[in-house]
């Protein structure tokens, strides 16, 4: 997501993954649509005085990689952040504390996980 980097505009930012996307040989920007409103999935990090370091994961409904990068940087406070995949595949899944599974599905469409980031925390905040 180049949370780092400095755009003055969209425009900038789409430019600069394209670049990217070209200079490591994938086809993953295209792929993605990036321009377009889509439902999304993100993971990042940032760093709170009250908790320290922090791992983030955060799902979208409809956002496209400009608005979820600059939710991530602004809004959250993320210093890094990796966008996953999305569409009808952007949900989280979670244990409460009594171990009972829940999820939320940015879709409403209740797919199947097929593969998914683990997190096993030392505390949650």
């Amino acid at each position: 997501m180049f949370i780092g980097t400095a755009y003055s505009s969209s425009a900038d930012y789409y430019a600069d993954i394209q670049a990217n996307s070209y200079a490591n040989n994938t086809e993953n920007v295209s792929r993605f649509g990036p321009k377009s409103p889509n439902k999304r999935t993100a993971i990042g990090s940032r760093f709170q005085s009250t908790y320290g370091n922090q791992t983030v994961l955060a799902v979208f409904t409809t956002a496209s990689a400009w608005e979820v990068r600059n939710n991530m940087k602004n809004m959250i406070g993320c210093s890094m952040g990796v966008m996953l995949d999305g569409g009808g595949s952007s949900q989280i899944a979670w244990k409460t504390s009594s171990g009972t599974k829940s999820y939320w599905d940015a879709g409403g469409e209740n797919r199947a996980i097929q593969t998914m980031v683990t997190v096993n925390a030392d505390t949650w905040a």
